[in-house]
């Protein structure tokens, strides 16, 4: 069944298959080198090759495009493609995931890997993969520093050229630059897997474990497992899908501790004064500073002769317990993403009782409703009901000047002994605003000055309608 295929927007036809986790099946985790598998509606795995899903290949299609992803016919992509000559296929072609995402209208790549997870596979960088690209290529150039520590995601160019068509192409034109023109991957079959439970459709991995025979069991969830608390939702086996380790900015109660305390001019042994026992009741503390011991205030004599602002510091957190702590996001971040969401078409109801995530959005969107409305009374009252705004000091009725004719045109028509007498108001158009444009001087001059015809056309529409009415 050849696809739907619709100009203006990214192809959205639906998708028939299901996305499992094998990851507490060692078997096939290992021989299918991931975590994450698609299945399709007739039952089948999709596996993994060259970082990339092996989906069924479009006899034309492949005259568009090679196997590692680079177009034909001179055609170029929409995004930055590179190669890693670190990896197995050292020509593959790879996009950043975010480039993409960019591309696409999406505003992050989690998001674009969550509407499209069953064409497109995700890979991390190494380290080592970073600094290669650093060093040779521009392709990281526009990522900041702080990125930069964090993993970095990478689709190969032909996945994302046989999901999105004519629309990774430059100039691309539907159906001449899509790859699925005859065939489609995941069309709809008579075993109907992904309308079925997921206790029924995990059981079409009987075929591929070592014993057919035996029940395929579910994924246990993360509260049924006893002392593991899972780090990433998820991590694959193979090493160039596995999200690098992550070092946390941490800050150390110890360095706030010292400035607070140091006030005095006094170079003190802070981890030698957190370690003491002190009585609550003992105005001063021995501290060693050097060879000599010194005595210093008490906690809470230290507290009292802090300033306001150094106070709240050092009651806080990071000063009162004996540990690192992890720089939390604001909360104002997790509005953002609820907002990026939104804008990239996911699921989620704005009916909901109002939280404290979209809180704002329900603000917004309300006000937004009652500006609308009001503009719309206020149109209506003005030159529907009341036809004008009366001034309540002078009692004058004040209309806007582009409804008032310009020319009264007079008929008499006799019948015997009476007359009547007809007034009739003409205009072509009452709500097109009369602009005045006739009485400009040296308006022929200035039309001679525009080489667009169509602005030429319209100036020329609108001084026949004011002539005319």
């Amino acid at each position: 069944m050849a696809p739907h295929w619709n100009s203006t927007k990214v192809n959205k036809n639906k998708q028939y298959g299901k996305i499992l986790n094998v990851s507490h099946l060692s078997e096939i985790r290992e021989k299918f080198n991931c975590d994450e598998i698609p299945i399709t509606d007739d039952g089948k795995l999709v596996p993994l090759k060259d970082n990339e899903y092996d989906l069924p290949k479009d006899p034309e299609g492949e005259l568009k495009v090679d196997e590692n992803g680079a177009l034909k016919n001179n055609k170029t992509y929409k995004f930055k493609t590179f190669t890693i000559p670190t990896r197995p296929n050292k020509e593959k072609l790879y996009v950043l995931a975010t480039d993409a995402a960019k591309v696409f209208d999406y505003k992050r790549a989690a998001v674009l890997f969550l509407n499209h997870r069953l064409s497109l596979f995700k890979s991390y960088l190494s380290e080592d993969e970073k600094k290669y690209l650093l060093d040779n290529t521009t392709v990281l150039d526009n990522v900041t520093p702080m990125n930069l520590t964090k993993s970095i995601l990478v689709i190969t160019a032909k996945s994302l050229f046989r999901e999105f068509g004519h629309k990774a192409v430059n100039d691309g034109k539907p159906l001449n630059d899509d790859y699925y023109t005859t065939i489609f991957p995941y069309e709809k079959s008579e075993e109907d897997v992904s309308s079925k439970p997921l206790q029924e459709v995990y059981q079409y991995l009987k075929p591929y474990m070592n014993d057919p025979n035996a029940v395929v069991p579910l994924p246990p969830k993360p509260s049924q497992i006893e002392g593991i608390k899972p780090k990433y939702s998820n991590v694959v086996v193979s090493k160039h899908n596995e999200r690098p380790e992550e070092k946390p900015i941490v800050q150390e109660e110890k360095v706030l501790y010292q400035s607070v305390v140091n006030r005095s001019g006094k170079d003190i042994n802070i981890n030698q004064l957190l370690e003491k026992k002190i009585n609550k009741d003992d105005k001063y503390i021995n501290v060693s500073v050097g060879n000599k011991k010194v005595e210093i205030p008490n906690d809470d004599e230290i507290f009292s002769n802090l300033p306001p602002t150094w106070k709240k510091v050092y009651k806080s957190d990071i000063l009162s317990k004996k540990r690192s702590s992890l720089l939390q996001e604001d909360k104002s971040r997790r509005i953002l993403d609820l907002f990026n969401m939104m804008q990239s078409n996911l699921n989620i109801s704005l009916n909901a009782d109002m939280n404290q995530e979209n809180w704002i959005y329900l603000h917004a969107d309300a006000c937004s409703k009652s500006n609308y409305d009001m503009y719309e009374n206020r149109e209506r009252w003005q030159f529907i009901t009341n036809r004008g705004v009366r001034d309540v000091y002078t009692n004058v009725l004040h209309v806007p000047e582009f409804t008032q004719s310009t020319k009264v045109i007079k008929k008499t028509f006799t019948n015997g002994n009476e007359s009547k007498h007809t007034i009739s108001l003409q205009d072509d158009d009452i709500y097109k605003v009369k602009t005045g444009l006739t009485k400009l001087e040296g308006l022929e001059d200035m039309i001679q000055l525009i080489d667009d015809n169509e602005i030429k056309e319209a100036i020329k529409a609108q001084v026949d309608y004011e002539v005319n009415n």
